[in-house]
């Protein structure tokens, strides 16, 4: 069978559509880890609105729901 592993690398988007293929459960991540850092363009994640609106959206529907329980 399939082994999972409790990690997820990508954009908030990408991670987001993992979870809505089943192909992470958000349930089973022990830590999420947000880059915040600058790119070579001076941008990070926050900076521009579709990552921004992106990022919302993942911690709303898929992460939030986790830690409420």
């Amino acid at each position: 069978g399939k082994k999972a592993y409790p990690v997820a690398v990508g954009t908030p988007a990408r991670v987001a559509k993992l979870s809505e293929i089943g192909a992470l459960d958000a349930r089973k991540l022990e830590l999420v880890i947000v880059d915040t850092a600058r790119n070579q363009k001076d941008f990070h994640l926050m900076s521009l609105p579709d990552t921004q609106q992106d990022t919302y959206a993942l911690i709303e529907k898929y992460l939030l729901p986790r830690i409420k329980g």
